[in-house]
């Protein structure tokens, strides 16, 4: 699955994007590519797009190992928009699973917009536009 990223940092904000089938190799190699970017750093918020993602096939382990991971820190805000109903019922259960983990500022959305306006409200990315070229 190819995944891949934006770092803006003028406006402190990570914009990843997941196409195709969502498995443990994706999320594996998104968590290399921001640990390797020098522009990213753990307080900057994230908008994780899965509208392009076809399934999910990530193992129970990696869900697990996923949700204690620590790219960002507790409670900066992160937006996943998840069109599909099956990815959206998966990224509510990650949502849940960092949760009891105690990581918070996770929220689910079906759509770019809402997402956005989730990131602007908590203060986490400058009023402007957005890496896709959408209003924000």
């Amino acid at each position: 699955m190819p995944v891949s990223h934006t770092t803006d940092t003028e406006r402190n904000f990570v914009h990843t994007i997941f196409l195709g089938e969502l498995d443990d190799d994706a999320v594996r190699e998104r968590a290399r590519k921001l640990r390797a970017d020098p522009r990213f750093n753990d307080q900057m918020p994230e908008l994780v797009d899965l509208s392009g993602v076809t399934g999910v096939s990530l193992t129970a382990e990696m869900m697990r190992v996923s949700a204690r991971s620590l790219l960002h820190s507790s409670g900066v805000p992160c937006a996943i928009v998840a069109p599909d109903d099956r990815v959206f019922d998966f990224a509510r259960a990650y949502q849940v699973l960092r949760e009891r983990n105690n990581i918070m500022g996770l929220r689910v959305f079906r759509d770019t917009p809402a997402a956005l306006d989730f990131l602007l409200d908590a203060g986490a990315i400058v009023e402007g536009q957005a890496p896709d070229g959408q209003a924000a």
